[in-house]
């Protein structure tokens, strides 16, 4: 029970630090692996279930903060970096709601730095890609969707993300279908730049 209640601080203390301080890539707290190691090791069933409660929660309140339009960017792009070191697969579809979500930038420009929503979604990885993959044929805007096949193509790669766009678009139709051939089209473009041409296979 002490264990788990000390375990359960630090936790919490590492997720204020990601939100008091910006990185450039965010540490990862895996929260249910830590709750399955103490399992494994004999903790206390009310004490797991206890923190099991607070990370839930504290995934709420960050969820909320990221969908408070009224809330500094900056504040709001801390709460989707703590989401993603976390790796909160519940907190997909707001953060692909808030995908366009920018900061004031001072410093070098990376898509990590203007659309930090997208460098979150890429660290959850697979579920992020899939769930923004299911998105794309009914997406109007071009830059939402170019945004969607970043966050699939530094995902799964080039080949991968070309086969499931390519599937998807078979079996789509109307604006669907447009949709997606211009998120093919778009994957081709962003394949060719510099930096992500090594990843073309």
């Amino acid at each position: 029970m002490t264990k788990c209640l000390c375990v359960g601080a630090l936790l919490i203390a590492g997720m204020r630090f990601t939100l008091a301080k910006e990185t450039e890539k965010p540490p990862f707290i895996d929260a249910e692996a830590i709750v399955a190691s103490l399992r494994a090791e004999g903790g206390d069933d009310s004490g797991l279930r206890r923190l099991k409660s607070e990370i839930d929660l504290l995934i709420e309140r960050l969820i909320a903060i990221l969908s408070d339009g009224a809330l500094d960017a900056e504040v709001r792009i801390r709460a989707a970096q703590t989401l993603g070191a976390m790796r909160a697969i519940k907190a997909i579809p707001i953060l692909l709601s808030n995908i366009r979500l920018s900061p004031e930038l001072s410093g070098p420009i990376t898509i990590g730095t203007t659309r930090p929503c997208v460098r979150v979604l890429v660290s959850i990885g697979t579920p992020a890609s899939r769930a923004a993959l299911d998105r794309i044929a009914e997406e109007d805007s071009f830059h939402v969707r170019g945004l969607l096949v970043m966050v699939i193509h530094d995902v799964e790669g080039y080949s991968v993300a070309q086969f499931l766009l390519q599937d998807k678009f078979a079996q789509a139709s109307g604006t669907g279908k447009a949709n997606l051939q211009a998120a093919l089209k778009f994957l081709q473009q962003y394949t060719e730049t510099p930096q992500n041409r090594r990843d073309r296979r």
